[in-house]
């Protein structure tokens, strides 16, 4: 596993991190979950997203894992309780992680007008906490390429890390002829790229994983047969951005993890991965929004 710079922070993140999203199964099974977290530990990922929201309710399971190596790890939360409480939220966090700081908080963008004053109550509690030591390092979760401009022109200055779905069309959004990259330079800040694979259903897979090109079927499987894995070459084409400080995958199998933390520091795509992932890329654009379920607004970042 290699380490990255966490933008103009001076936390070094491994390359692959924990992502918080996790499908059923793994919420009823404790114990299968806790394979995954020590497969990811054990093969140096660094940073747990933890996510306690819509049924997931994982503070106090990762707290029970991760604890013993407390120093070891990096802990990224996200505020979801009402704004008005985001420094209670922060203390309660404090205790069940029993930690006098949390590495990563960040809260989520809500670009609506009638989301302006959400967001000026989290960063402003968030920053306050930041101050008092109980928090290192502030950042926002966004969802729309709009968003995510309008944030950083609000709050760049502030912030140190920003959470983007960049996915399958990564060579755009962070692409430096557009306008968002250069902002994120601009600022400094680090970039964790969230649903590299177009993100998961709560009771499937991945979306680009679950698909299958039918034009060049057994071009894929003949790839695949080789040894070409889809998400660690999604990983690794994120990856060659020097901007990304971390890719940050949903991870429900120990299988998963094994696989995608050999995106790390395998050097760039090999033309048999890129090829795969066109292969993938080409289905996605002839199925449209509708083959992302739920995640159907990732269209936006085409």
């Amino acid at each position: 596993m290699l380490y990255r710079r966490l933008g103009k922070t001076g936390i070094l993140v491994s390359e692959v991190s924990f992502g918080a999203h996790i499908n059923k199964t793994n919420i009823e099974d404790q114990n299968r979950r806790a394979r995954q977290i020590h497969a990811a530990i054990e093969n140096g990922i660094n940073l747990f997203d933890i996510y306690d929201h819509s049924g997931y309710k994982q503070w106090e399971p990762m707290s029970r894992l991760l604890h013993p190596i407390r120093d070891e790890v990096l802990i990224s939360l996200c505020t979801v309780w009402e704004s008005s409480r985001v420094s209670e939220e922060i203390e309660y966090a404090l205790k069940v992680f029993r930690t006098d700081c949390i590495d990563l908080y960040r809260f989520v963008y809500h670009w609506m007008d009638e989301g302006a004053k959400e967001n000026e109550r989290r960063i402003r509690s968030l920053l306050d906490a930041k101050r008092k030591g109980k928090v290192k390092a502030v950042g926002v979760a966004v969802h729309r390429p709009s968003e995510t401009l309008d944030v950083l022109r609000r709050y760049g200055e502030s912030l140190d890390f920003i959470m983007a779905p960049v996915a399958y069309c990564f060579r755009r959004a962070i692409s430096q002829d557009g306008e968002i990259a250069p902002s994120i330079r601009r600022y400094g800040l680090g970039l964790i790229a969230m649903k590299p694979l177009c993100g998961h259903e709560e009771q499937g897979g991945s979306h680009l994983l679950s698909l299958s090109p039918s034009l060049s079927t057994e071009e894929a499987s003949i790839l695949k047969a080789k040894g070409i894995s889809l998400g660690r070459a999604a990983i690794k084409a994120l990856l060659e951005s020097d901007m990304v400080s971390t890719v940050m995958p949903t991870m429900n199998s120990v299988e998963e993890v094994l696989d995608n933390v050999k995106a790390s520091g395998s050097g760039p795509l090999s033309k048999e991965e890129e090829h795969l992932l066109d292969l993938y890329w080409r289905e996605l654009e002839k199925r449209g929004k509708d083959a992302l379920g739920s995640q159907h607004w990732l269209w936006n970042w085409r």
